[in-house]
């Protein structure tokens, strides 16, 4: 569908494309000119279906417009003037609303008729709070005229037999506000009519088919509203002087008289009584080169002694030039308005005449003055703004009230004008005033918040009146379920409570709508923590939704600055909000985690109580509805079964109720916590192993220093005993150092208690570090290390003939007892090598064998060279000593190359091995001219 716009006063030529603007084609557009199509195929075929909507919009001057915010998701708004139905996508419906709520007064609109497919086009007025996209026949208090000639008021029948209305149609509504009656027309005709109206309604127009069409063609809205904002000439002190058409009121010129008594005060035409908002201007005026004389503007009963000032006791409410305010003969400073009733001191005389010491609170430019005041009836506040700016709001209003004017000069002249309804009420700074002059809102970082979070995003885009209200708001979810949003009056106080500040941590149970998530987190900041929750997923997504629509909405940062005591980044807060689906009555909810502050507006039992203490830390507060008490309660400790509560107001009205957790709730939330404790078992379990490898390898550590320091003080005492010459007579000091069990080492244990050196003690500390040893010795790179140590030391062992630096006498067997390795005989390293095929490694032979029914490795290296046996058994164990984590070596043997004796599988007896210990005895001080065979027996993992 292609829209074509044309506008001649600015020259602009537009085109959309299915509702989507595709931006300005032309400037400098002149005409005159006609609408044309050029058809290119003859199985083209074009149909013009907005043919009326060639109007001259320009000329509209009515105060109603079409709200594009307030659209069903299918429409297309242009100008606020034209709506076009362009897909169905949204639902068989799609209703549009007004931009004016009405609650008083005579308004009348004209709709005319561009297109209707059907019998499916609705017109009439109905209560905010309903789906957009949603069958008009089902809307609260529904009234319209049906494009079938059906009207219904307020629900009731009216008749089925009106004019079916069509393409060029005029549909005209009336609407009187004070009777509460609609009459509907059709081209001038009385259609039907009837009573019963709600209180406040809303234009609407509902379109069915695809192209439906209809324009706003002229409105007259708020004509009784502006005829009533005069100055009742029959309500004014003799000395005031109202003009013929009430708008204006001065003082007589012979007011100087001794009569006089130095003010006048004058009531407005019409008083407010009814639940509703009343704005009116009053424009003050007197001459620029004269002195500012003092004047009162405000609100006054209709019984008030008109020769007294406003505000004097039994006079309503007034507004000095100043800036104090003066309420039933007391009066108080605007600065003092959050405290007043405290501060406010009596008044005595006229209040016209008092002067403070504070300084005038209005700027007259060129002689004028403008100050705007807003009556609200429904939350009971008077709000005083000037120049666009508030000067502030009082609570506890209540009516019948008129509007009131004071004059003291001759010269000044007050005119009556009407206040700008529905656009300056609805904003965030009204409801923080209107929470302030309450008493709601005394934090500064919540009043911050609020200023920053809008609430109109939060509710349905056609309760937007309803949004700055301090009233909860109900809204209907898709999936049938009911979300209320509570009043802002308690979520002010109830976060105040909660006394939220940087860096702390928020839970929002049932976070519904997120209004409150959002204000939380503006006042904790990017460094808390701010968690909601909610159970069902329809709520969920539309508080994300709300989220990222707020995200996008927020003012530049350089903006928000400028408010006092916001967060330091607004964007990054509401960016590091968490929202989840679970059940605040699962165990666990929230994986353990534990809140400084938690908010919940639903109402709970008793029986609930401990499960939500249960996610407060020590110290930590919760504001909860318990039946019709909210309540602040104060955890008092680690016992969550210790606390303290308050009550801090009575709800009237419920927020909503907990939902109970479904079974498969519950059982999820059971496995949940069971894979959370596994996994918090396994990092435990790493962490107690990771520290018990630390402390062995420090022990490690330990004893490998040991080691060195004991090789080093052998090496010092041989040099001591060649040094003198001769070995001297008594004890040998060699054999005495390394018996000393101060300077020996642990003996070497097995693993495997079966395979353990002789004469080896086993204990638990022992045993752990042999079990840390062999796991090193068990690293591959570690083990290719450990044998080409092994080769060096052999090599360097067998390249020389040596066994001269040490006594000939010593025995190697005190050697590798005092190393913790014990000497295998060449039987033994025969039956553990037999039938078994060796493996080339690096130069040795590997046997992969068992011993004494454990795995072993049995090495052979072959020493062709003259060696000197005893120094092959020293050099081995200094290397040993050097080298602690070579921990699995069982044993090592010696066989001379030219004394092979033949293998027994089945070993020896035991005078057999006594005598070749002897033989080996013999043979190890010997050198062995023909070379030897190097066996090294080790555990193998």
């Amino acid at each position: 569908v292609l829209t074509v716009g044309m506008d001649l006063t600015s020259g602009i030529l537009r085109f959309s494309r299915n509702g989507i603007h595709l931006g300005d084609a032309f400037t400098g557009v002149k005409g005159p000119l006609v609408a044309v199509v050029t058809l290119a195929s003859e199985e083209s075929k074009v149909t013009i279906q907005n043919r009326p909507t060639v109007l001259n919009m320009g000329e509209y001057t009515g105060e109603l417009r079409w709200d594009e915010v307030r659209a069903g998701r299918d429409l297309h708004v242009i100008d606020g003037l034209t709506v076009t139905k362009m897909s169905n996508e949204g639902g068989d419906y799609a209703t549009v609303l007004g931009t004016l709520c009405i609650a008083s007064g005579q308004h009348t609109w004209n709709v005319y008729i561009n297109h209707v497919e059907d019998s499916n086009l609705f017109i009439g007025v109905t209560v905010g709070g309903h789906d957009l996209n949603a069958d008009p026949q089902e809307m609260k208090s529904r009234t319209y005229y049906l494009s079938n000639g059906t009207i219904r008021v307020a629900g009731k029948l009216v008749t089925r037999c009106a004019e079916p209305y069509a393409e060029g149609d005029l549909v005209t509504v009336q609407l009187d506000m004070e009777a509460h009656h609609i009459s509907f027309f059709k081209n001038g005709m009385l259609q039907g009519a009837g009573d019963g109206l709600p209180e406040e309604v809303w234009p609407y127009v509902s379109l069915d088919n695809i192209m439906d069409s209809i324009t706003l063609h002229s409105s007259g809205m708020f004509l009784d509203l502006a005829q009533s904002l005069k100055w009742n000439g029959t309500k004014c002190c003799q000395w005031i002087q109202i003009s013929e058409d009430g708008t204006t009121a001065s003082l007589r010129p012979h007011a100087q008289f001794d009569s006089f008594l130095g003010q006048a005060t004058v009531l407005g035409l019409r008083e407010y009584s009814r639940p509703e908002v009343h704005s009116w201007v009053v424009r003050l005026e007197q001459p620029a080169n004269a002195n500012i004389a003092n004047f009162l503007v405000g609100v006054a009963p209709a019984t008030m002694d008109l020769n007294h000032s406003i505000g004097q006791e039994g006079c309503g409410i007034g507004l000095d030039y100043y800036g104090y305010i003066y309420v039933n003969g007391r009066y108080f400073h605007v600065s003092n308005l959050p405290n007043w009733q405290q501060v406010a001191k009596p008044c005595r005389g006229s209040t016209a005449r008092h002067k403070g010491k504070a300084g005038p609170m209005f700027r007259f430019h060129e002689g004028k003055c403008e100050i705007t005041l807003t009556l609200d009836l429904k939350e009971g506040t008077l709000r005083f703004s000037s120049g666009g700016h508030s000067i502030g709001t009082l609570a506890n209003v209540k009516g019948p009230m008129h509007a009131a004017l004071t004059l003291t000069s001759s010269k000044q002249m007050a005119h009556m004008a009407p206040g700008p309804i529905g656009k300056t009420e609805h904003t965030a700074e009204e409801l923080v005033n209107i929470l302030k002059a309450k008493g709601h809102l005394g934090n500064k970082r919540a009043e911050a918040a609020m200023l920053v979070v809008p609430r109109d995003l939060f509710v349905p885009r056609d309760r937007h009146r309803e949004a700055y209200r301090d009233q909860k708001v109900t809204v209907r979810m898709p999936d049938g379920s009911t979300l209320i949003l509570p009043n802002p009056g308690f979520v002010a106080m109830a976060l105040e409570k909660l006394a939220l500040h940087p860096g702390c941590s928020f839970l929002d149970v049932g976070c519904g709508s997120a209004y409150v998530t959002a204000v939380a987190a503006c006042m904790i900041g990017p460094s808390g923590t701010v968690h909601g929750i909610e159970c069902l997923s329809s709520r969920l997504e539309n508080a994300r939704s709300n989220l990222r629509q707020l995200h996008e909405r927020l003012p530049p940062e350089y903006v928000v600055q400028q408010i006092a005591h916001v967060a330091e980044s607004i964007q990054a807060a509401i960016s590091n909000v968490h929202l989840s689906l679970t059940n605040v009555l699962i165990p666990e909810c929230t994986d353990g985690t534990l809140y400084d502050a938690l908010y919940c507006d639903n109402s709970l039992s008793e029986e609930d109580l401990p499960a939500f203490l249960s996610l407060l830390k020590p110290k930590g507060r919760m504001v909860v509805v318990i039946e019709d008490d909210a309540l602040l309660i104060t955890r008092s400790g680690s016992n969550p079964h210790d606390y303290n509560r308050t009550l801090l107001t009575k709800i009237m009205g419920e927020f909503g109720e907990l939902e109970d957790p479904t079974p498969w709730e519950v059982q999820e939330a059971v496995q949940r916590i069971k894979v959370r404790e596994l996994h918090k078992g396994l990092d435990r379990a790493k962490t107690e192993a990771s520290s018990l490898r630390n402390n062995e390898l420090v022990d490690l550590q330990g004893r490998m220093g040991a080691a060195m320091q004991r090789i080093a003080e052998l090496e010092a005492a041989v040099q001591r005993n060649a040094q003198a010459g001769s070995r001297p007579n008594g004890v040998d000091d060699t054999r005495a150092v390394i018996r000393d069990n101060k300077y020996r080492r642990s003996q070497r244990v097995s693993p495997h208690n079966s395979a353990r050196s002789p004469g080896s003690d086993v204990n638990g500390t022992s045993l752990e570090n042999v079990k840390l040893r062999t796991r090193q010795v068990l690293d591959g790179a570690e083990e290719s290390m450990m044998h080409a140590q092994k080769l060096a030391a052999l090599e360097s062992c067998g390249s020389l003939k040596i066994g001269t630096a040490l006594h000939p006498h010593s025995n190697h067997a005190d050697i590798m007892q005092a190393m913790g390795v014990q000497t295998l005989t060449t039987v033994q390293a025969a039956s553990i090598a037999a039938g078994v095929q060796p493996q080339q490694r690096a130069g040795f032979q590997l046997y992969q064998s068992t011993f004494r029914g454990t795995q072993v490795s049995l090495w052979k290296v072959t020493v062709n060279q003259p060696v000197n046996t005893l120094e092959v058994y020293r050099t081995y164990s200094r290397f040993c000593a050097a080298h602690p984590n070579v921990c699995a070596v069982l044993g090592i043997c010696i066989e001379p190359l030219d004394t092979a004796q033949p293998m027994d599988e089945d070993g020896i007896s035991s005078p057999e091995r006594g005598s070749q210990q002897q033989q080996w005895q013999q043979q190890t001080q010997e050198i062995e001219q023909g070379g030897c065979h190097l066996w090294v027996l080790e555990e193998r993992h």
